[in-house]
């Protein structure tokens, strides 16, 4: 349960005010807020957080961006852990004004750590041992890290918003790892404070990316138009498809599609489609060896297999049969 207060600079551009993980969530009401940037990431178990007028669930990866002074409150999600079927997360009781019960006087960050809070577990820590802290600690594990920094005041133009970001976990980027690694590099005294204050803007930039694909993915337009051209694209990817049959399955016109394909992807139809195959056909030439690349290149969408070779190594700077071969 290593926890950290501080590790490097403030004066540095952007810098780790606090960082920690395995951490056993109890019950915190901040009516004021906190005093900086705080992410807020479930590790193990169920949590709710109510902000904005909001009660929202964090799962097992999912997390929150709590900008400064943003009253907020959060806790175990009791259902999860009693199983009582209500289909409404328990409260905690003696709910204060804000709605819910602080266990740390509305200060579990900022307080003075216990005595062996930043000695590391890592060494004997796996699967079981994240487990007996959970019993030990309750039903919600988290990791946490809050930002502060010379240009903190710049945030909000970094990030596109001074509003709550929620996101979590991804292939490209894993903000769990990036706790993880920070931790450990302190653990072993290691942490480069240049390069970890570099990594603080890296950490932010993907939570701003997160933020624009919330604002796209909710906008009405994108739900009614491009999600269902997107839904069709990836089960029909092998069919005759073009921008004119897409839009008129919407009863709009092609020019209004590819405006709002590039609003919301950076790419036409086409592009979208293009890529869609040459991905699909990747995972045909590693998946099923036993198809040819001619059989390949008509189940994908290709009229023929010269013109899928043509643009497989044009997108990709190398043959179908060189890809498969790992080369």
């Amino acid at each position: 349960m290593p926890i950290y207060f501080q590790p490097i600079s403030e004066s540095l551009p952007f810098s780790l005010e606090s960082i920690g993980n395995h951490w056993g969530q109890e019950s915190v009401s901040r009516k004021q807020g906190y005093s900086h940037y705080h992410w807020l990431q479930t590790e193990r178990g169920q949590g709710q957080v109510q902000v904005d007028g909001q009660l929202v669930t964090l799962r097992e990866g999912e997390g929150v961006l709590l900008p400064p002074y943003t009253p907020h409150a959060y806790f175990a999600d009791e259902e999860k852990k009693t199983g009582t079927g209500t289909g409404h997360p328990r409260i905690p009781p003696l709910l204060n004004e804000y709605g819910i019960r602080s266990d740390r006087n509305e200060a579990p960050l900022n307080s003075e750590p216990a005595a062996n809070s930043t000695t590391s577990d890592a060494d004997t820590s796996g699967q079981t041992a994240i487990q007996s802290e959970t019993m030990a600690h309750g039903s919600w594990l988290t990791r946490f890290v809050t930002f502060n920094g010379s240009l903190e005041d710049h945030f909000p133009e970094i990030l596109g918003t001074n509003r709550v970001i929620f996101s979590a976990d991804a292939q490209d980027f894993s903000f769990s790892r990036w706790i993880d690694a920070a931790v450990t590099d302190l653990n072993n005294r290691t942490l480069d404070p240049a390069q970890a204050s570099a990594d603080c803007y890296r950490f932010l930039m993907y939570l701003s990316k997160g933020y624009e694909n919330q604002l796209a993915t909710s906008h009405p337009l994108f739900q009614q138009f491009v999600l269902p051209t997107i839904e069709h694209m990836e089960t029909a990817f092998g069919d005759d498809l073009t921008v004119d049959s897409l839009a008129a399955a919407l009863f709009i016109s092609p020019q209004y599609l590819t405006r709002l394909f590039r609003r919301f992807t950076g790419k036409t139809t086409q592009q979208y489609l293009l890529d869609l195959r040459l991905n699909k056909a990747k995972e045909l030439l590693m998946n099923h060896r036993e198809l040819s690349v001619q059989d390949i290149a008509g189940a994908v969408g290709f009229a023929s297999a010269s013109r899928f070779v043509q643009v497989f190594r044009e997108k990709n700077r190398v043959t179908p049969g060189r890809f498969r071969r790992g080369g």
